[in-house]
């Protein structure tokens, strides 16, 4: 069974509540807590509304921004939400949650 999983008032992902998390899997070199990368959940447990008022901020904020014209995926990985594993399959990070 997942839950929600709530940061500053917005839910943000349903989460299983059974994870099995090692802090030091996923970790970029800079071993940032934020860029831990999450392989038990996966894309689809994002709040899609959440991501799209993420989008509508940085729009807003500068409308000629160039990740405004990614795909959802690409825009999660390059403001850090999302990365890839070694096998190539996208997972958010904690700092996506």
């Amino acid at each position: 069974m997942a839950e929600f999983q709530t940061l500053d008032d917005h839910t943000i992902a349903k989460v299983p509540n059974t994870l099995d998390q090692d802090p030091t899997v996923g970790r970029d070199s800079d071993g940032s807590p934020d860029s831990k990368l999450l392989v038990n959940i996966y894309m689809d447990s994002l709040d899609q509304n959440s991501v799209k008022e993420y989008r509508n901020l940085l729009t807003s904020h500068n409308p000629a921004h160039p990740w405004n014209k990614k795909d959802d995926t690409d825009f999660l990985r390059l403001i850090g939400a999302a990365s890839k594993t070694i096998d190539g399959s996208m997972h958010p990070t904690a700092a996506g949650l």
